[in-house]
């Protein structure tokens, strides 16, 4: 095929002179000859291509010329040629891997090539290019820069700018290649065809264009050979217990990532996910550094050969390479999650230092961990005193969570929520509080090694947090002696003319002669300096009897009622060091006042004492440290119609002292209750 370059100009003695791409002796190209026997009479140069060249050969020129009476030879501007030789229409897979001569494409992923097409118009103006691919469907797919699947023989316009004396005239169609697992180890192709309207650029004297000449009305085409080679890695991406292979009919797992709704495989900070290594397929080495297979993590994992992490294949990110001529590579490894967040390992093949074929994974870290008034305690032991606050937050940065679950050991006997002993309000954990992100109890028993997990569910998967709490508890012991009187309930009257049936003598503030005393010893631990006290809870029922029927009685009822009548807590309290054995003693003598009115009076008061103790601290409760019952019963009969003259009697018992975490609760004070006539 030859070509006429329009390039001839009016004046004096034109010369043609050539700045490149040609050498002048024998007027070659780099791909061609040029003829130049009818330049300076039509201004075109006659190029003729060697045998068998396709493409694009250049060289570049210039006019010398000089007027009459012009003493000064002048030059034009130097000036480019173009001459395109064969096909408009090609296809070429620039910087992508090459096996055997052929483009490799993976199986799942994605290779990128280019159609190039060429306008054979000279004139400067832009055409329309239309272009089809031939390809087996089954073996590979197609998608433009916009993700717009190509069909095999899918008719497809381009439009292509025109020449001008600076450059242009061609136009570059980005496409993406995927293979299909079905085709590895075959040698595909994808072929590329067209029709480009053919163009006789005009040859007149004076016009210098840059030109291409295909042949008139032809087209050409181009072929880009293929081989589909796997690169296979799988977890269980779902989360179902279950690492299905990718390529399987029936897996669910991969491709993770074209599913924005799902996180991938779930890993938690410093716990391990099995990933399985496939061997790679397509593609077989006959020697030592042909090919490779290359694992690629990022910093937020370490990645182990066995599931113990004795053996490490990545640490801190980086990658892995094995040789592909043994395929030495593992056939299982185990992904350690290091920092929280996304993390895609990615396995490629190699092949002359480029990707030939990949597959990821997507792994999501998830780090859990708890803060103890604002300080990370996981994995760390906190001592603590009962009474103290216990305020914990569980952290997750997850938009994922479905569930949050505190679990702390004991019942509602070892830690509750609050307690207010001036109003006998105990409040328990609810299932509200143990589901929220933000805990606040108190410990109202001691213990070693109290473990108290935080727990969040993402995607059906558990990941949880632990810290453990040494729990420090005073030390105590409580008694109570009876009165020494006998008999110990009687009649007395310390100012006649007041009578009262009591038990003991304490009327007369005779406290060495008490109806009941108690003595608690309390050793508080370090760090435990505080405040000891009794709180009494009393079920009183008590009579009098007016004669004629008619009565007036006192009475819970049988419910527990605060004992206020010498304050809350009873007696006021006393102040405690820690490694001090204190001893508090408090005391009480129930009585009932005789009334001259009265024909008759009884009581049956029963009492519970508990020795409680509060820790320095604004944010602290009581709790109960012991516990002791106690009870006295007694009648008196009015003998003398002036009320002078009261015979009665009665008995107490008072129990031994024990150990308890049982909070005093009731809902009224006995000094609310009245005596209601009956």
């Amino acid at each position: 095929m030859a070509g006429n370059y329009g390039m001839y100009l009016m004046g004096m003695n034109p010369r043609l002179v050539f700045d490149g791409g040609v050498d002048e002796a024998s007027q070659r190209t780099a791909h061609g000859i040029l003829d130049l026997s009818s330049v300076y009479t039509t201004g075109c140069v006659v190029f003729t291509p060697d045998a068998g060249f396709q493409g694009l050969d250049t060289f570049s020129y210039h006019w010398q010329y000089q007027f009459f009476g012009d003493p000064t030879p002048r030059s034009t501007n130097v000036a480019r040629a173009e001459m395109q030789v064969g096909s408009c229409i090609g296809i070429e897979a620039a910087g992508a891997a090459v096996w055997q001569g052929n483009t490799v494409v993976g199986a799942g992923s994605e290779t990128q090539a280019t159609v190039m097409l060429q306008n054979p118009r000279g004139d400067g103006a832009a055409t329309t290019v239309a272009w089809t691919a031939t390809f087996d469907s089954g073996a590979v797919q197609i998608f433009d820069a916009d993700g717009r699947e190509i069909l095999p023989g899918q008719s497809i316009e381009t439009v292509v700018p025109g020449y001008t004396p600076g450059g242009g005239g061609r136009a570059w169609f980005s496409i993406t290649i995927i293979g299909d697992p079905s085709a590895v180890g075959a040698t595909v192709g994808i072929g590329i065809g067209g029709v480009t309207p053919g163009y006789e650029p005009p040859g007149y004297p004076g016009y210098p264009p840059t030109v291409i000449w295909p042949a008139a009305g032809g087209g050409g085409g181009g072929y880009l050979p293929l081989s589909v080679v796997n690169a296979d890695i799988d977890t269980d991406s779902n989360n179902d217990g279950t690492i299905d292979p990718d390529n399987s009919p029936a897996g669910t797992d991969d491709p993770i990532e074209a599913d924005a709704n799902k996180p991938g495989r779930l890993v938690g900070v410093g716990d391990v996910a099995e990933a399985i290594l496939r061997p790679v397929t397509g593609i077989t080495p006959t020697a030592a550094d042909q090919a490779f297979a290359e694992l690629d993590a990022p910093a937020g994992v370490n990645v182990w050969l066995d599931e113990a992490k004795t053996t490490p294949v990545i640490s801190g990110g980086g990658s892995a390479r094995w040789d592909l001529y043994d395929q030495s590579f593992p056939s299982t490894i185990w992904v350690e999650g290091v920092a929280s967040g996304a993390a895609d390992l990615t396995w490629s093949v190699l092949v002359g230092g480029q990707q030939a074929a990949r597959d990821e994974i997507s792994l999501k870290v998830v780090d859990v961990y708890i803060k103890k008034d604002g300080s990370d305690v996981t994995n760390k032991t906190s001592t603590v005193i009962v009474g103290q606050r216990i305020s914990l937050e569980g952290v997750c940065f997850d938009d994922g969570i479905t569930s949050k679950q505190w679990t702390i050991p004991g019942s509602d006997n070892t830690r509750v929520k609050d307690y207010k002993l001036a109003t006998g309000t105990v409040t328990t954990l609810s299932n509200a509080d143990l589901k929220s992100k933000d805990l606040n109890f108190y410990w109202i028993d001691g213990g070693d090694n109290l473990v108290v997990t935080y727990a969040v569910t993402i995607s059906g998967k558990v990941f949880s947090a632990k810290t453990t709490f040494k729990v420090l508890r005073p030390s105590a012991a409580l008694a109570a002696t009876e009165t020494t009187d006998d008999p110990k309930v009687h009649i007395e009257t310390p100012y006649a003319p007041d009578t009262y049936l009591t038990f003991g003598r304490s009327v007369l503030n005779h406290t060495e002669r008490a109806g009941v005393k108690w003595s608690g010893t309390v050793t508080a631990p370090t760090g435990g300096m505080g405040k000891i006290a009794f709180m009494q809870l009393v079920v009183p029922d008590r009579d009098e009897d007016f004669g004629y029927g008619i009565h007036a009685t006192l009475t819970s009822k049988g419910a527990k009622v605060a004992d206020d009548k010498e304050g809350i807590p009873y007696q006021k309290s006393d102040s405690i060091n820690p490694g001090e054995a204190t001893v508090i003693s408090r005391n009480d003598s129930p009585a009932v006042l005789l009334e001259r009115t009265f024909a008759a009076a009884s009581a049956s008061d029963s009492f519970e004492t508990f020795l409680m103790y509060q820790p320095t601290g604004t944010t602290t409760i009581w709790v109960t440290l012991a516990k002791l019952s106690w009870s006295w019963q007694g009648e008196a009969d009015n003998y003398s119609p002036l009320g002078l003259g009261w015979i009665g009697g009665g008995y107490d018992t008072v129990g031994a002292g024990a150990n308890s975490t049982e909070l005093p609760k009731w809902t009224r004070a006995v000094s609310t209750i009245n005596y209601v006539i009956q």
